[in-house]
């Protein structure tokens, strides 16, 4: 994907510091292996990435998500979780949880 090969990690860092976020909040992630292990995270969407925090007033973050061209499934056995099966870091798939479906919808 071009974006992913224009983008390193500095302009990341950058785009994500100087930008205005179009949404942000807190979620709980896990990966398709520790489907009951959910983390607290806090998330920020700016125009089609998406970055994760262990805590918002981290400075870096943990990963990104690049979410163009893909798409995401809700999950049913999850409550409020949304499945990101195309992010494929290390072999993993991510899911994403909220304590409730407005504030899933909302993020």
């Amino acid at each position: 994907m071009l974006l992913m090969k224009i983008l390193n990690e500095k302009t990341v860092l950058y785009y994500f510091k100087h930008e205005r976020h179009d949404k942000e909040g807190t979620l709980f992630k896990t990966r398709l292996q520790k489907k009951n292990h959910f983390k607290k995270r806090y998330f920020v969407l700016c125009g089609n990435i998406l970055a994760y925090y262990e805590r918002r007033s981290d400075v870096e973050p943990l990963g990104v998500i690049f979410l163009e061209g893909h798409s995401i499934e809700m999950v049913d056995d999850l409550t409020f979780a949304l499945k990101f099966p195309f992010i494929k870091e290390k072999g993993r798939d991510y899911y994403l949880r909220a304590e409730s479906p407005e504030l899933l919808m909302s993020i």
